[in-house]
């Protein structure tokens, strides 16, 4: 098993909003599908080795009005990891939801993933929200402390919340 890099050579990312922009990168590509590729090896992160991105216009999906999906771009901008935010008014207020925090793995370790969380967590304060959930599964013990750093409180089970 390989060792991961020092600190230092962290690769450099930069991040970026799912926009129009890419949406139209979508669009120009879309004979290639390199966007849906690249969304869709994340969702199978997510989802398993089985789910079938073909299914689903994702790029449209996660790009609806009152969301909005943080986008982390390598050196060659293809996409290595995102993480989404509904916001919603509901009977307590405006209510955010985080979900489908995803990298690849080999970009696992490095902050990246609380990178993509404060600029969700500022969207969501510009937005108005009043508070944020999320879910989170008991097997992802990484994923439930950065939550926890973060000021995320776990209600129970797979549900954590954040005043803002």
């Amino acid at each position: 098993m390989a060792t991961k890099p020092d600190e230092v050579s962290a690769p450099v990312l930069s991040l970026d909003w799912l926009t129009d922009a890419l949406r139209m990168r979508h669009n120009r590509d879309r004979r290639y599908g390199c966007v849906d590729e690249e969304i869709g090896a994340l969702m199978r992160i997510l989802m398993g080795e089985d789910f079938d991105t073909t299914t689903v216009d994702v790029v449209n999906v996660i790009t609806q009005k009152d969301s909005w999906t943080a986008i982390l771009l390598d050196e060659l901008d293809r996409i290595v990891g995102m993480c989404s935010l509904l916001v919603r008014q509901n009977m307590h207020g405006r209510r955010g939801l985080i979900e489908d925090l995803v990298l690849l793995p080999e970009y696992e370790g490095y902050g990246y993933g609380e990178r993509l969380m404060q600029v969700l967590l500022t969207k969501a304060r510009q937005e108005r929200a009043t508070y944020i959930e999320l879910m989170c599964e008991r097997r992802r013990h990484n994923a439930r402390k950065l939550y926890t750093r973060l000021g995320f409180t776990n209600l129970y089970g797979s549900i954590f919340r954040i005043a803002l």
